[in-house]
């Protein structure tokens, strides 16, 4: 299970993540975090500096990179692309 953090989109800690933070890794996160965490991992940047874009690199700056208000929902929209539209045909 993993808890909700209104501070951090993605939480872990650094000093026992390896270079990548896997889904098991993750203590909490916000609901912006679930959404970045998955485009990140298959390597879709959405948000961030070139150093400290992806959230699943796991550093303590990268960490903090994405935290409080640097990123949050209502601004994470302006950083997606929509592509297409398609309805169920069910």
């Amino acid at each position: 299970q993993i808890s909700y953090n209104i501070f951090y989109q993605v939480y872990y800690d650094t000093s026992s993540s390896g270079n990548w933070v896997g889904a098991d890794e993750v203590i909490s996160m916000r609901c912006d975090g679930v959404v970045e965490f998955i485009y990140e991992w298959y390597g879709h940047r959405v948000y961030g500096s070139d150093t400290y874009w992806d959230v699943t690199k796991s550093s303590f700056e990268g960490r903090e990179h994405h935290a409080n208000a640097s990123i949050k929902p209502s601004t994470q929209k302006d950083y997606l692309t929509l592509v297409t539209i398609n309805e169920p045909t069910n």
